[in-house]
């Protein structure tokens, strides 16, 4: 439609759509979150600020964008986040992700002292379809992730991916409004999303190895 022609319009309609989608989040949904949590996190959820979401997204998303993001990339941006917001130990990564394959990489170039968790429906990498979210148990599961990687402040995305805009689009307009902007990102490759810096202008440009981490 042509009002959405305007970037400003868009972030605007975005921002509605999701507060009318998670105003009310479906009990069973909260219920598979609490379980989740208790499995990946057995001694309880961390600080918000000590912990930092890192969404890879593998299996047949080469096919759209050429190569997947190596796990070094991934590493990186979260070794820049932890300098540029001064993360203190003890550091806690959520790792989502369904693709083993991605998570085996990213886990065996991690430091050491880095406690990773994870959750959620996990798939072979050698099967390059995407979930079928259609199905209960795994939509179920899909969005009780989704929901745990929401309680972080600092997010390392791929916004090239769907899912990575979702949890952006959640990040700074169900999450930041209620913490006063609290939350910082970083996109390693840029999709669909513009971002708008301090001055009010607004790039498409890939964000990774710039110097400033955007809110």
């Amino acid at each position: 439609p042509s009002f959405m022609n305007k970037e400003s319009t868009a972030r605007e309609f975005m921002a509605a759509a999701m507060e009318y989608l998670f105003q009310s989040v479906q009990p069973v949904v909260i219920a598979e979150a609490k379980r989740q949590a208790q499995d990946a996190f057995p001694t309880g959820l961390p600080n918000p600020e000590n912990m930092i979401t890192v969404h890879m997204r593998w299996g047949d998303k080469a096919t759209e964008t050429g190569a997947n993001l190596p796990a070094e990339s991934f590493i990186r941006g979260v070794e820049h986040l932890l300098q540029a917001r001064q993360v203190q130990s003890p550091i806690h990564i959520y790792l989502a992700s369904e693709d083993i394959d991605a998570i085996t990489a990213f886990t065996d170039l991690a430091p050491k002292h880095w406690l990773i968790h994870m959750s959620g429906p996990t798939q072979e990498g050698t099967d390059k379809h995407m979930l079928n979210f259609r199905s209960g148990s795994v939509g179920l599961s899909s969005f009780g992730a989704l929901l745990l990687s929401m309680q972080s402040n600092h997010y390392v995305l791929a916004t090239t991916s769907n899912w990575s805009r979702l949890i952006n689009e959640l990040r700074m307009n169900i999450v930041d409004p209620r913490c006063e902007n609290c939350t910082s990102m970083i996109d390693l490759q840029s999709g669909m999303w513009p971002h708008e810096h301090q001055d009010g202008t607004v790039t498409y440009d890939e964000f990774f190895d710039k110097p400033t981490v955007l809110r």
